[in-house]
């Protein structure tokens, strides 16, 4: 194939290949059943655009270190049914679905979250089969004693969660001297009398509360727990004036300061935070000091002793050629007739690379090659153009074809070389 050719051959395949590439990712992001879980109706995307549209400073937990105090507030949703042990698939596809786990999070790690940062505790509600049907449904809901359990876990309850009626429930709330807002949740769950000791309510529905504040102790910050997640994530934020009352809630309880989204396994906020040492030039003159010295030393002493030694052994460097005129076109030459030499000083070996030459000449001027002899069809050919160079051509040509058997092997390698020189103008080479 043709250079032009064989470039748009692969600039098509290039092409389908991203196109692949594309249909691809777009596949794994939007196909039924793949959704990602921040992306889908159980995520919090939506909730991080939305405070960033009312101006607050919202945004996933990422590689970032904090320490304890930070007026930072955490949303901590639980993605996690069972905080004292870790997940197994069940065996059967139906109980894998209907399962709450979609994150592990340790007791040990929660624990710790809740008393680094001021948190805003987001209990469990749907199983996973939501996340791949896409849509709501009453079946699909945990069982109140599963959606309990981490609240139960980690002391911001003392009864079960209820679950109040198993449709949508509109119902009007506010916060402490705050304005009312028609909520709608679906299949809406609350905290029930007796709370937990050292937690009070913030935001009450009908049988119950949904939102508590509950005190740690000691210099550790309150706990925020919500009881029904759907009043922040993807699916509840679009029903009634649930984002209106999102935004004020947070406005509330971050003060101003920044919001992070905590969907991490990890912890990332501490007591004390070491201070990062910066690093300068001059930390690598310790490489030079003792006892990097001595190694040093070493390699020093070593490699004069190789120089010494080779110097010794083999002499100066040797020269390839002198440095004059036509100097390495004698060594091409010398190189030349020592492999003839070596081969015997074969006249026959000057006349076979010399047909060959002609015969890759004459294939280059005319497309073919032709019986006879190509010298004498090449000479006419470059006559008619160039006498001169013809001449030339053929002259340098004969005397290797009619060279007496007894031709030194130096007079034949000048001969090859004026044979060459002379094709070479004739074809336009460099």
């Amino acid at each position: 194939m043709s250079g032009p050719g064989r470039t748009r051959g692969l600039e098509a395949l290039g092409i389908g290949a991203l196109v692949l590439a594309g249909a691809l990712v777009a596949y794994a992001f939007f196909a039924p059943g793949q959704m990602p879980l921040e992306r889908s109706a159980l995520g919090h995307r939506g909730l991080v655009h939305w405070l960033q549209a009312e101006g607050q400073d919202a945004r996933y937990a990422g590689f970032e270190t904090l320490t304890y105090g930070d007026p930072t507030l955490r949303v901590l949703p639980i993605a996690d049914t069972d905080l004292d042990a870790p997940f197994t698939r069940p065996a059967e596809d139906r109980a894998y679905l209907m399962t709450g786990t979609e994150r592990d999070l340790y007791r040990f790690t929660a624990e710790n979250k809740l008393r680094g940062l001021k948190t805003l505790v987001l209990a469990p509600k749907w199983a996973r089969a939501l996340r791949h049907a896409g849509l709501a449904h009453y079946s699909l809901l945990l069982e109140p004693d599963e959606a309990s359990r981490p609240f139960l876990t980690l002391d911001l309850t003392e009864t079960p969660l209820e679950r109040l009626s198993p449709r949508l429930v509109t119902f009007d709330a506010a916060l402490p001297d705050g304005p009312r807002y028609d909520l709608t949740l679906y299949a809406p769950q609350v905290f029930t009398e007796p709370l937990a000791e050292g937690c009070t309510p913030l935001l009450s529905a009908p049988r119950g509360h949904l939102l508590i504040e509950c005190a740690r102790g000691g210099d550790a910050p309150p706990t925020i727990a919500l009881s029904d997640p759907d009043l922040l994530n993807n699916h509840g934020l679009a029903l009634g004036d649930n984002a209106a009352l999102a935004s004020e809630l947070v406005a509330r309880l971050s003060a101003g300061a920044p919001v992070l989204v905590d969907t991490t396994d990890y912890l990332f906020t501490f007591p004390v935070v070491p201070p990062r040492e910066q690093r300068s030039w001059s930390e690598l003159s310790r490489f030079y000091a003792y006892p990097f010295s001595i190694a040093w030393g070493g390699l020093a002493i070593l490699t004069v002793l190789l120089l010494w030694r080779a110097a010794v052994r083999f002499g100066p460097p040797r020269k390839v050629f002198q440095d004059q005129m036509s100097a390495a076109r004698s060594s091409s030459i010398r190189a030349k007739a020592r492999v003839l030499r070596l081969a015997g000083n074969d006249r026959r070996l000057f006349e076979t690379h010399v047909a060959n030459r002609l015969r890759r000449i004459e294939r280059a001027l005319f497309g073919q090659v032709a019986p006879g002899d190509p010298q004498a069809r090449i000479v006419e050919f470059v006559k008619r153009r160039d006498p001169a160079l013809a001449a030339g051509f053929a002259q340098a040509a004969t005397a290797i074809t009619t060279a007496p058997s007894g031709t030194s092997a130096e007079t034949l390698a000048r001969a090859l070389d004026d044979f060459e020189l002379q094709a070479r103008r004739m074809m336009n080479e460099p």
